[in-house]
């Protein structure tokens, strides 16, 4: 009898351990660390003012090839529980800075061996709704995330060569602010503890609109920590 009363006893201690450690709590806070990559980006020349930027032969844009240069980016995340698998999260995301040189083509042959190099930053906020699947007997859980946010991105130009000297482009900004994006990830989330979670997910993010910086669209793969309570 004994015997019996021990092993109810053991069980019944394994199934709250095993319940307490996939207990899913209210709010969640977390700070992320990212590897990010952007589209290349055109430029309107409307934006660019009356800097004959290209002039007639670049046409009313330039594009500048930031596809495939990653770098580093960093957030942080706010997350509360509406029901055990759907969250709402709403995140800040700074995408990093990057550079690149628009010099090819009629273009370069124009310029006279000159170009036109272009710094970009992007930043964005986001509220998404986080649908996600527990992984029984696993200390972890699946999620797939679908929101709407907003961009804000920076580019800087500064112009070298021949034609620097006549100040035809010379040093400007094209700010592109506010413009409403759509962002979609999937990940997972393991238990570190029952309060501290460890977050690894893949997010993409796709401008709405095509004011000012046009094709700005981010790929983002992202390693966090996310505090429970």
């Amino acid at each position: 009898m004994k015997k019996q009363l021990m092993i109810a006893a053991l069980a019944a201690t394994t199934a709250l351990t095993s319940n307490a450690a996939h207990d899913v709590k209210d709010w969640y806070v977390g700070v992320f660390g990212a590897s990010s990559s952007v589209r290349d980006v055109k430029i309107h020349q409307k934006e660019i003012g009356n800097t004959n930027f290209g002039g007639d032969v670049a046409g009313d844009s330039a594009t500048f090839g930031f596809k495939g240069k990653s770098t580093m980016g960093f957030g942080a995340r706010l997350g509360h529980r509406l029901h055990k698998n759907f969250f709402l999260e709403l995140d800040y995301t700074n995408w990093g800075t990057r550079r690149a040189t628009y010099l090819d083509g009629v273009y370069k042959e124009a310029m006279l061996g000159s170009a036109v190099h272009a710094k970009l930053n992007m930043q964005s906020a986001a509220l998404s709704g986080v649908f996600t699947l527990q992984m029984d007997e696993c200390p972890m859980r699946l999620f797939a995330k679908l929101g709407l946010g907003l961009t804000w991105a920076k580019v800087d130009f500064k112009q070298s060569g021949d034609f620097a000297l006549l100040n035809t482009v010379g040093q400007f900004k094209v700010k592109a602010n506010a413009q409403p994006a759509a962002v979609f990830g999937v990940g997972f989330e393991y238990y570190m503890t029952d309060s501290l979670h460890l977050d690894v997910s893949y997010n993409r993010l796709e401008t709405l609109s095509n004011k000012k910086v046009e094709w700005l669209k981010g790929n983002m793969l992202s390693v966090g920590l996310h505090y429970c309570f």
